[in-house]
């Protein structure tokens, strides 16, 4: 059953490996994120894209707090 488990657990992360492919560019103070998905495995990008801009503002956030940076100096 566990050598079962391991192997659907293996094909499910190889098919993810191949339906993600993310690229960041960060140049003159801008990030561009860049997505190719595919859509069987991936149905609504946008939202994809969207948690990770959310995220990436959080993250973001916590730097500018725990540093106690203004907003204007994280951006």
């Amino acid at each position: 059953m566990a050598t079962q488990l391991l192997t659907l657990l293996l094909m499910f992360m190889a098919t993810l490996m191949e339906a993600l492919h993310m690229h960041f560019q960060s140049y003159v103070d801008k990030m561009t994120i860049s997505l190719a998905v595919d859509p069987d495995a991936i149905p609504n990008p946008n939202k994809l894209l969207d948690d990770l801009e959310e995220s990436l503002k959080l993250s973001r956030d916590a730097v500018v707090v725990e540093k106690g940076l203004t907003m204007e100096a994280a951006v």
